[in-house]
């Protein structure tokens, strides 16, 4: 055997059960209900055994020398918490990203990742307790990896929730694996002043679908319509943002921000002479 994998191996058998799942699976193994299933496992074992989830060892080269498949990019799938019963359903799914060059970053985000869908999968719970066993709720989290070359890591975050009604919300983050950075809307402009050039743009985007789709796509825009005193007017400082594989830069928002529910979350792709002379340079967007 390869000296490397025997000892990737053993370090996996000599990994140490944390007193928590330790607990789970005695609770687990005492009772026949089979509702309650977080599992850990390593994105290349997720690959290769589909029936299983997640198992608490994330370490790339382990799941390599375990799975038999390499790692590809960036990002892998760290963990998934799962419970389903007749009433009830959660699938919430957390992205790990790894090798970027600022550790700390990477920190970072693998920390707001997993606190994040603790927390999701927490609020389930408690929506559980407080429904007392009547009607039907569900959670489901996923994400995308958009882009991911020497440049940029663009993943998309997509989290769905449904009680009486389903609302869907998107995240994102872009880094820059080279210059170890992530990047926020505002380090892209030289001022502010993006904020109502940006504005004006999805305005006029937003009026022009509607017109050709003859009222079937309707935005709230504050003004155009007397009825609708919050709708939209300008963009965040920090607005929901990513950029896509042409270079371009996409504004998002999230389910009922700016357009009725049954239109979901919507984007709205930038055309960069419409923001050119305001871009700190076009490394990014060009």
């Amino acid at each position: 055997m390869n000296p490397k994998l025997k000892k990737e191996r053993t370090a996996y058998k000599n990994t140490p059960i944390p007193p928590e799942l330790q607990q789970m699976v005695r609770k687990e193994l005492g009772t026949k209900k089979k509702n309650y299933r977080p599992y850990w496992m390593s994105a290349a074992i997720a690959a290769a055994i589909i029936a299983l989830f997640v198992t608490l060892n994330t370490n790339a080269s382990v799941a390599r020398a375990m799975g038999g498949m390499p790692i590809v990019g960036h990002v892998f799938q760290a963990m998934t918490f799962q419970y389903e019963d007749e009433q009830y359903a959660a699938d919430i799914k957390t992205p790990k990203v790894r090798d970027l060059e600022n550790k700390d970053v990477e920190q970072t985000l693998n920390e707001k990742y997993e606190k994040e869908a603790k927390e999701q999968y927490t609020k389930f719970e408690q929506r559980m307790k407080a429904l007392k066993g009547e009607g039907h709720a569900s959670v489901t989290s996923d994400y995308r990896v958009l882009q991911d070359t020497k440049q940029l890591l663009v993943i998309e975050r997509e989290t769905t929730e449904t009680e009486a009604s389903s609302a869907t919300t998107l995240q994102y983050d872009v880094v820059d694996p080279t210059l170890k950075q992530v990047i926020t809307l505002p380090s892209l402009f030289k001022n502010k002043d993006y904020v109502q050039v940006i504005s004006d743009e999805i305005k006029q985007q937003m009026k022009k679908q509607t017109t050709d789709s003859k009222g079937e796509q309707v935005y709230f825009i504050k003004g155009m319509d007397a009825e609708i005193t919050d709708g939209f007017d300008q963009i965040q400082a920090n607005q929901s943002f990513y950029i896509n594989k042409k270079h371009e830069l996409v504004i998002s928002f999230n389910e009922y921000e700016v357009a009725p529910g049954s239109m979901g979350p919507v984007k709205f792709v930038i055309p960069t002479k419409v923001i050119q002379s305001l871009l700190v340079s076009n490394q990014y967007i060009r």
